[in-house]
């Protein structure tokens, strides 16, 4: 049928013969036949945009036919991916990303496949269900952006430190090798094997305090939403994907764009550098906070108080007494993380002045 009101009416009919019927449209699938793949796979994503989260457990039924058949791993990847992408419930999609990634080394290109194909940034983030899978192959992810973070196409530049921003805001995933000692296996929130290995109970979990209560320039507020929604609750990354020594190249690569001519660039690597904890770059952060653009200068500010190094205390002393009015709210908001005793004098010092502004 090419007919799209008659596809939509086979698509309800599949979810009413349930298991059975799926079985037969897999099978099409699976098949040799190139025109009959591609009918099987219209009805198929139509399916998913049609599934809800049940006790008919409709997508489990289909991800045990998927893996327990014996086509390659990229044809199955082809296809949970199809059906990741025009899923309408979260959860569900989750499910299938949760699969997609048990076939990393197939699943990862066509991943990065979609990932450089999006035209701008609310392309990339609406929906964000590619970039969340991507953040979750850890650093292959990284490794994948540092060639276009080294060339000098902006767009390709854009789009890759969106997806090292995502990837910072991703509530840990890379903690095992941002911190000296690993934290203890994460749990899951329920158990089976399709069980969604997402974390917190709202869209916000995980994320740093403060980084995203401001709309920073070149990033609209919708966008910010959509990423804290998507990137806020994560699933570890599998110990063989976290690589330290590709971090530190990631880390430096986007150390070098904080020279970059364009405000959106070199502000975006500021925030990068704080949310990866890259504490090898402060030096070159504080030359930010010195910068003639005031969004640089405020955005440097916030990005070593989310790094939290107490030799920073005194610049940000400084800027908390003598910067502009907003600067000096990021200065003592950064101060107030490093809870440093000089600065816990100033703050009182302010308290009991009742002329200070």
């Amino acid at each position: 049928a090419d007919d799209e009101a008659m596809l939509d009416n086979l698509a309800l009919l599949l979810h009413r013969l349930g298991h059975p019927a799926v079985e037969v449209v897999l099978d099409c699938f699976f098949s040799s036949d190139a025109s009959l793949r591609a009918r099987a796979l219209m009805l198929l994503k139509r399916w998913s945009a049609r599934c809800k989260p049940g006790p008919s457990h409709e997508a489990h039924l289909l991800l045990n036919k998927v893996i327990a058949s014996p086509v390659e791993a990229q044809i199955k990847a082809e296809l949970l991916l199809e059906l990741m992408e025009a899923c309408q419930s979260e959860r569900i999609a989750n499910l299938f990303t949760d699969v997609m990634l048990c076939y990393p080394d197939v699943a990862l290109p066509l991943l990065l496949e979609r990932f450089w194909s999006a035209s701008s940034l609310t392309a990339l983030y609406q929906p964000a269900q590619v970039l969340y899978a991507l953040c979750r192959t850890g650093t292959r992810f990284c490794e994948a952006l540092l060639a276009p973070l080294r060339s000098g196409d902006v767009h390709r530049q854009t789009l890759a430190l969106a997806g090292l921003e995502a990837l910072g805001r991703s509530g840990g995933c890379l903690e095992p090798i941002r911190k000296p000692n690993p934290p203890a296996p994460f749990p899951t929130r329920e158990g089976g094997v399709f069980s969604p290995l997402r974390f917190g109970e709202g869209p916000g979990e995980g994320f740093p305090d403060g980084c995203l209560e401001h709309s920073d320039k070149g990033q609209p507020a919708a966008q910010l939403a959509l990423l804290k929604r998507s990137c806020g609750n994560y699933a570890p990354v599998a110990e063989e994907h976290l690589d330290a020594q590709i971090f530190q190249a990631t880390s430096e690569a986007v150390a070098g764009l904080l020279t970059h001519q364009h405000a959106d660039i070199r502000e975006t690597a500021c925030r990068i550098l704080g949310l990866l904890k890259a504490r090898s770059h402060l030096e070159a952060l504080k030359t930010c906070m010195r910068h003639s653009e005031p969004s640089t200068r405020l955005v440097a500010i916030r990005a070593i108080g989310a790094i939290g190094d107490e030799g920073c205390t005194e610049p940000l002393m400084k800027i908390a007494q003598e910067g502009q009015p907003i600067e000096r709210c990021a200065a003592i908001e950064a101060l107030g993380r490093l809870q440093s005793t000089e600065a816990q004098a100033l703050f009182t010092q302010w308290l009991d002045d009742t002329n200070a502004q």
